[in-house]
């Protein structure tokens, strides 16, 4: 997902308490490359912080079809699981 327009920040729940885990992210800010680089599932939520967001989205194939080659780069810096 790509903010398009308003504010979104990633929460996780450990044991019923909601923590953020990201500071706010604006626009041109982007979520959830990593569950499609590493074919997982979501590693956190996202909600909105500010009253309305507009986000684009990425479907799987066309990420990897763009972005795939970027893949061997991200595992260099640990950016993505090298499993």
């Amino acid at each position: 997902f790509i903010v398009e327009a308003g504010e979104v920040v990633c929460t996780k729940t450990k044991e019923g308490v909601e923590t953020e885990v990201s500071a706010l992210l604006g626009t041109g800010s982007y979520f959830g490359e990593l569950a499609l680089l590493n074919d997982d599932k979501r590693q956190a939520n996202v909600k909105a912080a500010s009253e309305t967001v507009t986000c684009l989205t990425v479907d799987r194939a066309t990420f990897k079809r763009v972005l795939g080659p970027l893949e061997n780069i991200m595992k260099d810096t640990k950016y993505v699981d090298k499993a």
